[in-house]
C-alpha cells in the first residue's frame, strides 16, 4: 500500500508538471493516450526537467532515546539541526539545543 501510494504521489508530480515521457512501447503509448483522454492537464511525450515538490516546514517537539548508547554516557549534550545543500555537503547549523546533563542510570 506504501509503495502503491508514493507511485501515486510519482504519477500525480509527473502529470501535474506535463513530464511524462512516452519510451515507444505499445503499452506506454496506450497508457499515455488513456491519460490524455482523462480528466487534468495534457500530458506531452516529451522529456521535461521536474522540479522538485515544495519542502514543508517541520518542528521536532521532543526526541527521546532509549538504548542510544554503546557505554553510559557523562557530562552534557546539545542537538544541532542542520540543513544541507549542494554547496555545503556538511550541512549549516540552524538550531543548537540547550544543554543538558546524561545520567549514567536514566
Amino acid at each position: 500500500p506504501s509503495q502503491a501510494r508514493f507511485l501515486g504521489y510519482v504519477e500525480r508530480l509527473l502529470r501535474e508538471q506535463n513530464a511524462y515521457v512516452d519510451t515507444g512501447g505499445a503499452d506506454d503509448r496506450a497508457a499515455l493516450d488513456l491519460r490524455q483522454r482523462s480528466a487534468g492537464p495534457p500530458v506531452a511525450a516529451v522529456p521535461r526537467v521536474v522540479r522538485l515538490p515544495a519542502s514543508p516546514l517541520v518542528r521536532l517537539g521532543t526526541l527521546t532515546l532509549y538504548d542510544w548508547f554503546r557505554r553510559p554516557p557523562r557530562g552534557s549534550f546539545v542537538a544541532a539541526v542542520h540543513i544541507l545543500t549542494a554547496d555545503r555537503p556538511g550541512g549549516t547549523v540552524v538550531f543548537w539545543s540547550r544543554a543538558v546533563e546524561a545520567s549514567a542510570g536514566a
